[in-house]
């Protein structure tokens, strides 16, 4: 495997990542695409766009994601941990890992 297929596979296993996160963060708040997106401020189409992987979240997008959950970036694009996250996004990514 050379060094451009491994470099595309780490972004496309990065990229996996944060969809799951992204759903696990709407399923967690318990709406459909279009109320998260419109309670989100996110446009409904990018929304699906970037919960189906088809399109990576903005950094705008993310920080709105911040601004009207409180969920943590590190957590969004890391998968970082902290005890400053929601308590309920705490529990539903617990039953995720299980």
């Amino acid at each position: 495997m050379n060094q451009r297929s491994t470099k595309k596979i780490a972004i496309d296993r990065f990229e996996d990542a944060v969809t799951l996160r992204l759903r696990v963060i709407r399923e967690w708040k318990g709406m459909n695409k279009a109320e998260f997106a419109r309670s989100a401020n996110i446009p409904e189409n990018y929304w699906v766009m970037f919960e189906n992987g088809t399109r990576s979240i903005s950094h705008e997008c993310a920080r709105k994601l911040k601004a009207a959950f409180g969920i943590s970036l590190d957590w969004l694009y890391d998968g970082d941990i902290t005890d400053q996250m929601p308590a309920g996004l705490l529990n539903q990514i617990t039953k995720k890992r299980t």
